[in-house]
């Protein structure tokens, strides 16, 4: 992820990250937002940024999507 703000190693970050709306018939679309815990592992300056490495507290992708992505390849 790159930030314009310094952030201490170890530090404690929620992503918030809309999506697109869903569709459903016979209603109007909703935006969901889906959220993501992560701890600050490594620190790396860019041009005009901060590259941040995180560890999520849980995989982004479900073990039963990446093994059908994996039968898919």
């Amino acid at each position: 992820m790159a930030i314009q703000r310094h952030l201490p190693p170890g530090a404690k970050i929620m992503l918030e990250i809309p999506s697109a709306p869903a569709s459903t018939q016979n209603k109007v679309p909703r935006r969901v937002k889906q959220s993501f815990s992560a701890k600050l592992v490594r620190v790396t300056n860019g041009d005009h940024c901060k590259l941040l490495g995180l560890k999520f507290q849980r995989p982004l992708i479900p073990r039963t999507v990446k093994r059908k992505i994996a039968s898919t390849v």
